[in-house]
C-alpha cells in the first residue's frame, strides 16, 4: 500500500496540486476502489473525510487480499503438473 501510494505521488501524480493530489494518488492506487467510495463525491480540493479514507484502505486491503489468493493458486497449480 504504502509502496504503491509512493509510486503514485512520485509518478504520475507528482505535478498535481497538492490539494488535488490525493484524489490522483487514491485513483492511481485502485480505480475501482475509488470509484466505489469517492465516484458519486470526490473529495473537494484540502478536505479530509476520515471515514470514506478508512472505506477506501479497506477496500485497497480486500484487493490485495484477493490478487495475493490468485497468485497462491497460481503457484499451487505449477507445482501440482
Amino acid at each position: 500500500n504504502c509502496v504503491m501510494r509512493h509510486q503514485c505521488e512520485e509518478g504520475p501524480c507528482s505535478e498535481w496540486d497538492a490539494d488535488l493530489k490525493p484524489n490522483c494518488v487514491m485513483r492511481c492506487q485502485s480505480e475501482a476502489c475509488y470509484e466505489s467510495v469517492f465516484g458519486e463525491e470526490e473529495l473537494e480540493p484540502g478536505e479530509v473525510d476520515s471515514v470514506r479514507s478508512n472505506k477506501f484502505q479497506q477496500c485497497l486491503r480486500k484487493e490485495k487480499s484477493a490478487r495475493l489468493a490468485v497468485e497462491r493458486e497460481m503457484r499451487r497449480a505449477r507445482r501440482g503438473r
